[in-house]
């Protein structure tokens, strides 16, 4: 591969979505304050919040669940991972929590702690292509490829216009130095995603790699327009 070529992985879903709560009672009064916040994005405020519910009622794991998605945005990912716990105690077969708690455990670079919850959230919901493919990005860490593939292959079969499945396989391809794969699954990325500048920069990368210097600096130049910054170094170098 290109040097200075970083290999980026796209999560079908950074965290899901905070959790539907239910009629705000006289003893949560700050809960809907916490999901206004959260929708607009001011996490830090949304926290301090949730927490305060919790301090008023320990048992209300769904709020522990929230708060767990707040330190997650927040990039906590170890206080994530302990709310995220507290809510597979009460319910261990929890799904939104096992694959948050999986991501968060990959960010963390604990990479067979994340493959665990992934297997078990999948043992509990297999129709969610969302668990295939952050299955596969965990897969992929470990190097095992043709397992990383398999997921994304089961994720398409789902959800056939999938852009982070066709990237992530693209990128699988492209490390593997199987061009020619790595290509196709780009073009299906953009064909999904026409806009995307990872998915340019990428398919730039390959056509570089696979000798086709004309092809990846159209694709380079389609990455800086879309906003990809490594694209214009590609261009200096390999464009001239």
């Amino acid at each position: 591969m290109t040097k200075g070529s970083k290999i980026i992985i796209l999560f079908a879903c950074f965290c899901q979505s905070l959790l539907a709560f239910s009629q705000l009672s006289e003893g949560d009064p700050y809960k809907g304050d916490a999901f206004q916040a959260f929708r607009q994005k001011d996490y830090e405020q949304a926290l301090i919040l949730f927490s305060k519910v919790i301090a008023h009622d320990a048992s209300d794991f769904e709020t522990f669940y929230n708060r767990g998605v707040c330190y997650s945005k927040l990039h906590q990912y170890d206080k994530a991972i302990k709310d995220y716990n507290k809510v597979l105690e009460n319910d261990p077969t929890n799904y939104d929590a096992l694959l948050n708690r999986g991501i968060a455990y990959y960010r963390m670079s604990n990479n067979l702690s994340a493959l665990q919850d992934f297997n078990k959230a999948l043992a509990t919901d297999f129709h969610d292509n969302n668990a295939f493919i952050n299955r596969a990005i965990v897969w992929t860490a470990l190097q095992k490829y043709d397992n990383a593939i398999s997921d994304l292959d089961s994720a398409l079969a789902m959800q056939p216009r999938d852009f982070s499945a066709f990237f992530n396989k693209g990128t699988i391809y492209l490390t593997t130095r199987s061009f020619a794969a790595a290509i196709v699954c780009f073009d299906a990325a953009i064909n999904i995603d026409s806009t995307n500048a990872n998915a340019y920069y990428f398919r730039g990368v390959t056509n570089y790699e696979n000798k086709n210097t004309v092809a990846a600096c159209k694709d380079f130049e389609k990455a800086l327009e879309y906003g990809n910054p490594d694209a214009e170094k590609e261009l200096k170098e390999k464009c001239k």
